[in-house]
């Protein structure tokens, strides 16, 4: 029974191996269907010699199975820039959509006339850095080249968590 566990096991690792780079683009339900198969492969090789590990070995190749047929999932871009841009937040927002992507932006323009106190703006910025967690990439709307404060802040955020950070134009002084 142990040679026929370690096999599964072998088996499970070498097949999570090549699946690892796919697992990435995954859904965030199967996200959560990775740290399962993870967390039941780390009990299963701590328990090799009793009668469920070859019961777990099974069920995190059918996981393993399932999630090679899971279809992949649109990129997630977050759309950053100054809220006077409203307009153009629409448009591209409107643009990437239609392109089959999921966008994250912002959901009150405060410089474009939307009312909000202080304390909305600082729990609305952190909100918007989760939202940059969430994401592929960032795009950054600069009309005319123009990067806030703000803005500058998020593309620091984004950049220190590795994310890929593009420009609608060209990059001008920042302001």
């Amino acid at each position: 029974m142990v040679d026929m566990d370690t096999e599964k096991i072998r088996e499970l690792e070498a097949r999570a191996d090549r699946a690892e780079a796919e697992v990435a683009r995954l859904t965030a339900q199967l996200q959560a269907v990775r740290a399962y198969a993870e967390d039941r492969a780390f009990h299963a090789r701590g328990h090799l010699n009793t009668v469920n590990s070859g019961r777990i070995a099974s069920d995190l190749l059918a996981i393993l199975d399932a999630a090679a047929d899971e279809p992949k999932r649109p990129e997630v871009v977050c759309l950053c820039g100054s809220t006077r841009f409203r307009a153009e937040f629409t448009r591209v927002n409107a643009e990437l959509s239609a392109a089959g992507s999921i966008v994250l932006a912002p959901g009150v323009f405060a410089h474009d006339g939307d009312p909000m106190t202080e304390a909305e703006k600082v729990a609305l910025d952190e909100l918007h850095k989760r939202k940059i967690d969430l994401a592929d990439r960032v795009l950054v709307i600069n009309v005319d080249g123009y990067i806030g404060s703000s803005t500058r802040s998020e593309i620091d955020y984004a950049l220190a968590r590795g994310k890929p950070v593009d420009y609608l134009e060209p990059k001008g002084d920042e302001q």
